[in-house]
């Protein structure tokens, strides 16, 4: 359990950085990668995720907000 949790937590916070770095490319790997493997990130790294491929489809800068 307890290394379980660890996982989730390297996963989570390697998919938040990639976001943050604006490769969502990598992050989404990544995603797929914790999925493939049944681990499950928290909601808030899946909607960081889900915020900055958004951001990138529509060429909505980083600061602005989404409506």
């Amino acid at each position: 359990m307890f290394l379980t949790n660890l996982i989730q937590i390297a996963y989570s916070n390697k998919i938040n950085e990639l976001c943050s770095q604006g490769r969502y490319k990598d992050a989404t790997k990544n995603f797929h990668e914790s999925a493939q493997k049944d681990i499950v990130v928290p909601k808030c790294t899946c909607i960081i995720l889900m915020d900055g491929l958004i951001r990138r489809i529509k060429g909505i800068p980083k600061g602005a907000l989404l409506k």
